[in-house]
């Protein structure tokens, strides 16, 4: 499982007009293995476990012109960055359950730590059969981290609409 996620706006500082660049990149990718205990036709249930690495850059930047006055130390131009890697150990469980021979409902959710304080993944969609063994997967998704290094904190979410791919070996 992988997700890579870039943001950025353009904005402008109420009351001052001083224009300002934001951005953020994050990576999180999972390998995880699952263990079927429930398969009974109606649908089934896996526990999982597995690591979940986390890749999170953040910049702020302004270039105001040399005409705009400034306090002294001030500079005309700024341009800053602060990123966080970690890994996370993750378990919990998914569930399947079959509406039709093609239609299913899907869900699962995990939580862990390790480099984070904490770390949950949780996920509900529809699946709608390919074939035998592929699925589209349609659905919402909220993912989160709160980690700590010192001083540097970054609590992450990212939750949306979700689109994907099962594919069963």
């Amino acid at each position: 499982d992988g997700l890579y996620v870039k943001t950025s706006n353009d904005a402008t500082i109420p009351r001052l007009g001083l224009p300002v660049s934001l951005g953020a990149t994050t990576f999180t990718g999972l390998v995880a293995g699952q263990y079927r205990i429930v398969d009974d036709g109606v649908g089934s249930l896996d526990v999982v476990a597995g690591v979940r690495y986390w890749s999170i850059d953040a910049r702020i930047g302004y270039d105001l012109p040399p005409v705009v006055p400034l306090p002294p130390g001030v500079p005309h131009a700024y341009d800053h960055s602060e990123g966080a890697t970690w890994v996370d150990g993750m378990a919990g469980a998914k569930a399947v359950v079959h509406l039709s021979p093609r239609v299913t409902v899907n869900a699962h959710g995990m939580l862990g730590a390790g480099g984070s304080r904490f770390s949950s993944d949780a996920l509900v969609a529809v699946g709608f059969g390919l074939g035998p063994s592929t699925s589209l997967l349609l659905g919402y998704r909220h993912m989160s981290s709160d980690y700590r290094d010192g001083a540097f904190r970054l609590a992450t979410r990212l939750h949306g609409p979700a689109a994907g791919m099962s594919i069963r070996f």
